[in-house]
């Protein structure tokens, strides 16, 4: 927005008061917008003319600075030609560093890093920022183009039988990796269960130790138990004959006792 002549700001959209004789100088858009230039004529390193047509992706920087730059140290045609001849060189070097047969498949994104790179040093002070550059189309004369397409025809059959091959050599590999896994596996289960029978027969063998041990502390304590009564029977039998033995020598001695008083009262009374 000007005044007389006289800068006076940079207005953001809306509705905006204002004295007489201020005026809108410039009107600039913050979106993006496309600049398209066809490059004839590019050699590539075996000396084919091709023509890459590019586009070109830029905007308005932000800032007050940024938006005075633009619109008062270049023109739109000067802007235009500028572009031209900075592209045209970057493009004619990526060119120039491809065979035709490699120049033919550039297209897109993939080669242009640097020129945005480029483009940006160029113009930053400008107050416009490169977005993207995008080869969008590669032309060669139709007699080439025909004996590229054959080529490209040919090399993608070519790919798609090497791509078929290399997936049956890797289906094999991962057969032979699948049929090796199994065998690991197969050969683990078999010495996992050797070794569950293995401790199933220590375990087995282990109690049967334990039931012997058990039993044979059993027997022992049933012997012993068995011994004692034996002997306190002997003990008993032996007391209990003992005694019999004494009250039959009692018996005897009071009969003869008794026998030998009775004799001499009959031979005191016989005399």
């Amino acid at each position: 927005v000007v005044k007389h002549g006289n800068f006076q700001g940079i207005w953001e959209p809306g509705f905006h008061w204002c004295m007489p004789y201020t005026q809108i100088q410039f009107l600039v858009t913050q979106q993006n917008f496309q600049f398209d230039v066809p490059i004839k004529n590019c050699p590539t390193i075996d000396n084919i003319l091709i023509q890459i047509e590019v586009s070109i992706v830029m905007r308005v920087r932000s800032g007050e600075e940024n938006v005075r730059n633009f619109c008062y140290k270049t023109s739109v045609n000067q802007l235009n030609e500028q572009l031209d001849a900075a592209i045209s060189e970057r493009v004619r070097v990526l060119a120039r560093s491809k065979t035709y047969l490699e120049a033919y498949n550039i297209k897109g994104k993939e080669h242009t890093d640097e020129m945005v790179n480029y483009l940006n040093s160029l113009f930053d002070s400008k107050g416009v920022e490169i977005r993207s550059v995008i080869i969008t189309n590669v032309k060669m004369d139709e007699s080439i183009a025909d004996i590229l397409e054959e080529k490209a025809t040919y090399g993608v059959a070519l790919n798609a039988l090497e791509k078929k091959k290399q997936f049956y050599e890797i289906r094999v590999l991962n057969d032979e990796q699948e049929f090796s896994l199994k065998q690991e596996t197969m050969t683990l289960d078999r010495v996992m269960e050797e070794e569950k029978f293995k401790l199933s027969k220590c375990e087995i063998e282990k109690l049967q130790r334990k039931i012997l041990a058990d039993t044979q502390k059993i027997v022992a304590e049933v012997n012993e138990k068995t011994n004692a009564e034996v002997k306190k029977v002997d003990v008993r039998v032996q007391l209990g004959a003992q005694e019999i033995r004494n009250e039959t020598n009692m018996i005897k001695t009071i009969i003869s006792a008794e026998g030998a008083a009775k004799a001499k009262r009959v031979i005191a009374e016989a005399d």
